[in-house]
């Protein structure tokens, strides 16, 4: 469980110091997978559910990123009314089962890259910033976010236009300039 991590992206520290132990004790030739069997972020206290939203998908992509083959957000559903209690606001749907942004999100992910695998996260000017490369045989696709300030990168491309998928599902077209795509 990355319960400790304050972002999704760090979470990749302790994947590596659960993957040295387990190497460390593991029998000589066995290898066992590190999975993600509880992880969530509570929307209450400024932690919004739109952050919450974002923060889901990052912890997806970020998992697969680090080799994380299962991934099990906690919790599915909001478990009680009360808005100061951590425990109540962990869920991708409200208590009522009203979809939360969360929910949203995870919709979106899983649409957009069905079928599709990890191949790599690609170079950027800025740590900050995560453009994540998914193919589906002659087909690709790009995951992009900052952990930063929000800007803008350019993307170098072979072709005039694509399509854009925001995190909640809203589509829109990216036009080429110069060979490149500027993606916010």
């Amino acid at each position: 469980h990355a319960y400790g991590s304050p972002k999704p992206e760090n979470a990749s520290v302790y994947f590596e110091t659960v993957r040295k132990l387990i190497y460390k004790y593991a029998k000589p030739g066995k290898h066992y997978p590190v999975v993600s069997g509880e992880w969530g972020y509570s929307a209450i206290k400024g932690f919004t559910v739109e952050k919450q939203a974002d923060y889901i998908a990052r912890c997806y992509i970020s998992n697969l990123m680090n080799d994380i083959p299962l991934s099990i957000w906690y919790d599915w559903h909001d478990d009680g009314p009360d808005p100061n209690e951590n425990e109540h606001h962990f869920g991708t749907v409200y208590q009522d089962f009203k979809e939360k942004p969360a929910y949203k999100a995870v919709k979106t992910l899983c649409s957009e890259l069905k079928g599709f695998s990890f191949v790599q996260r690609l170079n950027t000017k800025s740590d900050s910033d995560y453009l994540v490369l998914f193919k589906n045989k002659d087909k690709i696709c790009l995951v992009a976010w900052t952990t930063g300030d929000n800007n803008e990168i350019s993307i170098p491309v072979d072709f005039n236009r694509a399509s854009s998928t925001s995190i909640f599902g809203d589509k829109s077209t990216l036009e080429a300039l110069g060979g490149q795509i500027s993606v916010k």
